[in-house]
């Protein structure tokens, strides 16, 4: 059986070495395909994996950096005023960009798998700061807070336990946190 990877001149590159490169990456991906294919090298396609894999690198430079900050939005008591909790809400400080929204680089961290260690950031993140909060006294441990975490928390079967632990490893009421999907 054969494999073939095509690349065209000059739409694809004009140095020989680049065109090599361009038709051995279409062959990988012929092969990848099943065998007795060809696949034509896609330049778009090419340019997106490149910046897909930039940014998943620059998200696990962001975690490793401490760029990635929690918000806290008030849940008020409509009827007292008084507020009953807040909800954490992830943000990335990217140096370049400012404020990162999650909608930003969720989808990428949950296609490569980075969505997990996100997720734990996040209950880590959290946990502490409700520490901090009834440490001083500004929270009582009826506080709660609802923290955001991705559909593959919730299908990992070891969740409940998890939480437990990062409660009590924190110091914290289990009644601190509750959880939103």
């Amino acid at each position: 059986s054969a494999s073939i990877g095509v690349t065209i001149y000059p739409t694809d590159g004009v140095e020989p070495d680049l065109l090599i490169r361009h038709a051995d990456q279409a062959m990988y991906q012929a092969k990848q395909a099943g065998k007795n294919r060809f696949h034509l090298f896609d330049v778009e396609h090419d340019k997106a994996v490149k910046t897909q894999r930039e940014e998943v690198a620059r998200i696990r430079q962001g975690l490793q950096a401490g760029e990635f900050v929690l918000y806290y939005q008030p849940k008020v008591n409509m009827r007292t005023g008084a507020v009953i909790g807040a909800e954490a809400l992830i943000r990335w400080q990217h140096p370049e960009r400012g404020m990162v929204s999650p909608g930003e680089f969720f989808d990428v961290a949950e296609e490569v798998g980075l969505i997990t260690q996100i997720d734990e950031w996040v209950l880590q993140a959290a946990c502490r700061q409700v520490r901090e909060w009834l440490d001083a006294g500004v929270v009582t441990p009826a506080f709660t807070v609802s923290v955001n975490l991705s559909a593959k928390a919730f299908a990992q079967e070891a969740l409940v336990q998890r939480v437990s632990d990062m409660l009590r490893a924190a110091g914290c009421p289990a009644s601190s946190h509750s959880m939103m999907s």
